[in-house]
């Protein structure tokens, strides 16, 4: 398996310029005017992807399903949250066209067989699969059959489970990568994990994405400098918006300002400077910068110069430090004011 993979013929790989993905999750709030508009703004905001996910409550869901977050009482149970954020055909259809015309690969989050047969027709680049779905081996060998690229979130699993999933899919033919993530909403600092990114890039033959919650994008940009390949984030116009995961999202100003510096932090990891080179192409910001010799205090012709009468000032064209017992006894061939570099040649 290589270390690399591609989506839409777009190439992801560690330590290569870092994909970003904008999560659109359930901002929407299962309307298809909100959700056209998230697009539209990831584009603006320089995303490479949207991703969204695709609930069937009949088909992932039941009515002993409880809210992870009663954020109202709009929505009687979990289940009918799940109805409520669900599209149709038409609407997943638009929204993917929507997408496309964006230049924005399309990926999607599935929960249930149903709904990858709805949307494998329909252009999607890519899968996840969220980590409440890491052990759904049915939903996951159905996503293998479809020869898409996977993405697999790592978020409640044990290195035991990462182990034993990366083996599994090491051994098919089937283009996949594993994202670490912690699954709290908000993710507090301190739950982040960071090193955890490191230790799946040395460990596993395949990219390693990471999908952030922490509303931070601290956070993402030391992970784009760990080298992965792909970065997951949760978007939204506004953190006080109603929804259950407005609180662990970024703004599309905060969105536009990573994707920014995205670039210039591989940019800066990628660009090797050579110190006696460059040190070379300075020598003449190095002359204005140092300092030369000159008179603490007027100076007559005859005098001798001794060194308390002297001190160093810029710019460094004259004489140096380590150069003054050339001058150091002998005597000025005329007066010498303490405001003017002495040179070799006002002296006898």
């Amino acid at each position: 398996m290589s270390t690399n993979f591609f989506i839409n013929k777009k190439l992801i790989k560690n330590n290569h310029k870092t994909y970003i993905i904008a999560e659109i999750a359930q901002a929407h709030e299962g309307s298809l005017g909100i959700a056209l508009s998230l697009i539209d703004k990831a584009a603006q905001s320089g995303a490479d992807a949207v991703k969204f996910q695709c609930h069937i409550a009949r088909e992932e869901s039941t009515l002993d399903e409880k809210f992870r977050v009663k954020h109202s009482v709009q929505d009687e149970s979990r289940y009918a949250y799940w109805e409520r954020m669900e599209f149709n055909l038409n609407e997943w259809i638009e929204l993917i066209e929507r997408a496309k015309s964006k230049n924005l690969d399309f990926i999607c989050s599935v929960f249930s067989i149903k709904a990858i047969n709805l949307l494998r027709p329909l252009g999607v680049d890519a899968w996840k699969i969220g980590s409440g779905e890491f052990w759904s081996n049915e939903l996951i060998e159905e996503l293998v059959k479809t020869n898409l690229p996977i993405l697999i979130s790592t978020g409640m699993s044990s290195w035991m489970e990462i182990d034993e999933m990366h083996k599994r899919l090491n051994e098919r033919d089937v283009d996949f990568m594993l994202m670490h993530c912690c699954s709290k909403y908000p993710t507090s600092l301190k739950d982040i994990g960071l090193n955890i990114i490191k230790e799946m890039i040395s460990k596993y033959s395949c990219p390693i994405g990471f999908s952030d919650h922490s509303a931070s994008t601290i956070v993402s940009k030391l992970a784009i400098s760990y080298g992965i390949s792909i970065l997951e984030v949760h978007v939204t116009f506004s953190r006080s918006l109603y929804g259950p995961d407005s609180s662990a999202s970024l703004t599309f100003d905060e969105l536009k300002n990573l994707s920014k510096e995205n670039k210039d932090i591989h940019f800066l990891i990628n660009n090797f400077v050579n110190k006696n080179e460059m040190s070379n192409l300075l020598s003449e910001t190095k002359k204005l910068f140092s300092k030369s010799a000159t008179l603490i205090e007027n100076k007559r012709k005859g005098d001798i110069i001794l060194r308390k009468d002297l001190t160093f000032k810029k710019p460094g064209t004259g004489i140096k430090e380590e150069d003054i017992n050339q001058i150091l006894g002998k005597k000025l061939k005329h007066d010498k004011p303490y405001n003017r570099l002495l040179k070799i040649e006002d002296f006898i």
